[in-house]
């Protein structure tokens, strides 16, 4: 809330309804869009920027304490982060800059299709300055000035700061004049070294920053903001892309711009833009883009609102309001057993949580009492199109408090189901997604979380039915996640991968045919149960395939707690004989002991998979083979367990038992 009482984002994810008027109420500033399909973004108003321009500090201002807070910065410098790049300065001050050819480096990404190819001298170059940078307000004694200016004089030189996917030069303003996920953190990144060093830097150095990212960034979005007219789709976006961009550039223009009139601009800019992000988050706080993107997305929502709650010391407030906090639960919501995450679309198979900067100004600003260790923060800097200055100089320094304690976001409500019973089970209902615990002293944590919806979600995999089971700390039977990103990975080949197609994942397989793309390819949550000593779940998956004999396809689950054990129950009925089976899918070691039967293991934690049919003569065949896709990380090699049917059938029920059992069962 604005604590001055005339400037407040009251509840802001429940105030989201129109597009068309930029909502003035009881003399709060609110922000604008809900995200809905209208063609324009509502244009800010005189009123509005008079009130942000009043919020915001005389002088432009960035993230963390410029070189000359010798104080601050002595602290910052214990921190292990901040260590780091002290010795990741020195190794690279003997290495000369990155060569980065644009448009040959663009050209051997299009034959190629590995985006790495240009994405990995485009990082390095911001992993260098980052370190240089940190180094140098560290140290305070000019070793690193010399290797900053060249750094940065690189980085302005570059034909482009975008993607190397946006092959398309047409677009407004040319790729050099293209704001994305790249562009947008480069910009803010040469910002934020601007305000750390000032006067340290050469005076045409700090001219030329500006020049650059006013012709790149400020711009083609001042005249976006201005007119309505979204130059590029991620301003109406219901994704990552909305809060990653809109963080960069008003992080840029609130670090750079002289007038505050200017930069209320864009303020408001942001604020009529990132609703379309919080509506592609559910009112229960999930996010279908997985937990990889809920730390992208999610943590540029976060740095954005933490730089304007300090800029206009405290009264601008984008922690307020139910959605806000119920996404920031999300993460720890979503964890099935400690330190186990279900990789539900693109995201890594063995993600561990975190990451703890998030995790931090979470606890911080909403009080929620965690035990956050930021001795093993990164300080949210690492990411393959950048990585993030900003990031030290909104972690790695002290949170200040406007008013009597840190606390910023809105407080629990009283009502909220996901809360109840949590230690047994999260049931995000509208998403169709399900977690189910038993964590019981004296034995090992056991849980599962499993999936339906539509195959239409952003950056989703062809995978409803889709289930995990995690014993110990170890995901025995997993979705298989994300691979490294190709120019496959997105458009029409992204489903030949089987780490994206439904092959790759434990779900039936059904006449030889996968799952179906898009909304209309369904998982319906049909019945469920739950009780204390177990949780069952039905769901009909005849929707999900393009198959004309298939009748009926349910899929059960039964969660016991007492017996830990999950049973995956198939009821499949098909017009004429028709092939079917399913699978399972793990990292870890197996041994196969018969048909339908298996041993998974890794480490102390074991499974035993024990599979059967009704109803026909037809028997299990097992089917061991190594899932592929276009490029997978190295060293990750998932394995599809199948167990197909040896016969064409018309009806079928299979039936698959996995058993948590003590480590001297294994091999």
């Amino acid at each position: 809330m604005i604590n001055s009482g005339f400037c407040s984002f009251c509840r802001f994810g429940l105030i989201l309804r129109s597009l068309l008027t930029a909502l003035m109420v009881a003399g709060s500033i609110m922000p604008g869009a809900r995200g809905e399909d209208a063609p324009q973004l509502p244009v800010p108003t005189d009123e509005q920027l008079a009130k942000i321009a009043a919020c915001l500090p005389a002088k432009p201002m960035g993230v963390g304490r410029p070189i000359n807070d010798r104080q601050a910065w002595a602290a910052a410098a214990k921190l292990p982060a901040f260590q780091q790049q002290l010795k990741d300065a020195e190794e690279y001050s003997t290495d000369p800059i990155p060569k980065l050819d644009t448009d040959e480096l663009f050209a051997q990404v299009v034959a190629t299709g590995k985006r790495e190819i240009y994405e990995k001298p485009f990082r390095r170059r911001t992993t260098r300055l980052v370190a240089f940078t940190i180094a140098e307000c560290v140290r305070n004694d000019g070793t690193y000035l010399p290797l900053i200016e060249k750094e940065v004089q690189a980085i302005l030189s570059e034909k482009t700061w975008s993607n190397s996917f946006q092959k398309e030069e047409s677009l407004y303003g040319g790729l050099d004049g293209t704001i994305d996920l790249a562009s947008s953190i480069r910009a803010w990144n040469l910002a934020t070294v601007d305000y750390w060093l000032g006067d340290k830097l050469q005076p045409q150095t700090r001219a030329k920053i500006r020049g650059e990212v006013k012709r790149r960034i400020f711009d083609n979005y001042e005249k976006a903001v201005k007119t309505g007219q979204p130059l590029w789709w991620w301003m109406k976006g219901r994704s990552n892309w909305n809060a990653v961009c809109n963080s960069g550039v008003l992080g840029t223009a609130l670090t750079l711009i002289e007038s505050p009139q200017e930069r209320a601009l864009f303020v408001q800019g942001a604020l009529n833009s990132m609703p379309y992000y919080l509506n592609s988050l559910g009112e229960d706080g999930y996010c279908e883009e997985g937990v990889g993107y809920w730390a992208y997305g999610f943590g540029c929502y976060l740095v954005l609102a933490e730089t304007l709650y300090q800029q206009t010391q405290g009264k601008v407030n984008l922690y307020q309001g139910h959605k806000p906090r119920q996404v920031a639960l999300f993460m720890s919501r979503f964890e099935i057993v400690p330190q186990v995450y279900p990789a539900f679309g693109d995201a890594w198979a063995r993600w561990r949580g975190g990451p703890e900067s998030l995790m931090w100004l979470i606890d911080q600003r909403w009080g929620m009492n965690w035990d956050i260790d930021m001795n093993k923060s990164d300080m949210y800097a690492k990411h393959p199109l950048g990585d993030r200055l900003p990031g030290f100089g909104i972690f790695g320094f002290p949170l200040p408090k406007f008013g009597d304690s840190l606390m910023a976001g809105s407080p629990p409500e009283a009502d909220d189901s996901l809360e109840k019973d949590r230690n047994k089970r999260t049931f995000y209902r509208d998403e169709n997604m399900l977690i189910c615990r038993s964590l019981t002293a004296g034995r090992q944590p056991f849980g599962i979380a499993l999936k339906g919806g539509n195959n239409g979600m952003a950056h989703g995999h062809n995978d409803n039915g889709s289930y995990v089971v995690a014993v110990g700390k170890v995901p025995l039977v997993l979705d298989p996640g994300m691979e490294i990103y190709t120019t496959k990975s997105f458009g029409p080949h992204r489903f030949e991968s089987m780490m994206n197609n439904s092959y790759g994942h434990d779900v039936p397989y059904v006449g030889r045919t996968l799952q179906k793309s898009g909304k209309e390819a369904t998982a319906r949550i049909i019945e469920t149960e739950f009780t204390d000593e177990r949780d069952t779940l039905k769901m009909d998956l005849t929707g999900s395939y393009d198959v004309p004999a298939l009748k009926k396809l349910v899929r059960t689950y039964v969660f016991n707690r007492v017996n830990p054990a999950l049973e995956v129950i198939d009821e499949v009925e098909f017009s004429a004989p028709t092939d079917y089976g399913s699978a399972l899918v793990t990292l870890s070691g197996w041994k196969e002991n018969g048909s339908g039967s298996f041993l998974i293991y890794e480490g102390d934690s074991a499974l035993k998979a024990t599979v059967t049919v009704s109803k026909g003569d037809a028997q299990i065949k097992n089917q061991v083979e190594p899932i592929t896709g276009f490029q997978l990380p190295p060293n990750f090699n998932p394995t599809r367990l199948g167990l197909n049917l040896d016969r064409p059938v018309t009806q079928v029920t299979m039936h698959v038992l996995l058993e948590p059992v003590t480590v001297q069962a294994k091999p």
